[in-house]
């Protein structure tokens, strides 16, 4: 991993995030999922959202950037993130049922 993700990755879990998974899409930009405990569901943060922290639409087909859901500060993701995105929430959330 490159050492400016690292750098990023350290001040997004200083702020009480945990990375649970990430990807890379079409364009080389990387994204990773998120969870916080204080918060239900997921959140994601990238290189192209300046690394800033969007909480993810239960489905994973956008993100926004505060938990009132407008319209303004909606993310739009690619099909491709779309798929990834969705491939993990799967998976996460198949983990946490078997988990608990």
């Amino acid at each position: 991993m490159d050492m400016d993700y690292e750098e990023e990755l350290k001040k997004i879990e200083a702020q009480g995030y945990t990375v649970q998974d990430g990807f890379i899409n079409e364009y080389g930009e990387r994204y990773f999922i998120l969870n916080n405990y204080m918060f239900s569901g997921f959140q994601i943060a990238g290189s192209e959202t300046d690394w800033r922290v969007y909480v993810l639409a239960e489905g994973g087909e956008c993100a926004y950037r505060n938990s009132d859901f407008d319209r303004a500060g909606r993310f739009e993701f690619t099909d491709y993130e779309k798929t990834e995105i969705k491939l993990i929430l799967e998976t996460l959330k198949h983990a946490r049922i078997w988990g608990s």
